[in-house]
């Protein structure tokens, strides 16, 4: 399994949860190469934006896979 995987595999497990890289490494065991593999993702339903970090709760540039649209409201 690559490093993107393994990002891909966490981030979707953990749905709706934001990520800052140096986190993610952190919960990965990885390494701080955990960016890279980020941006390896990022067309594969993983999106990155500035917000709040789920683990350190600091405004960074974060990853996630958003929540799944259960569509239109009544």
């Amino acid at each position: 399994m690559t490093l993107a995987e393994a990002v891909l595999g966490f981030l979707r497990e953990h749905q709706g949860e934001t990520f800052c890289s140096g986190c993610l490494a952190l919960k990965l065991r990885g390494t701080h190469a955990t960016s890279s593999a980020i941006f390896e993702v990022e067309g594969r339903g993983v999106r990155r934006v500035y917000g709040l970090c789920s683990v350190c709760r600091r405004q960074r540039l974060v990853a996630s896979v958003p929540p799944a649209d259960d569509g239109p409201v009544a």
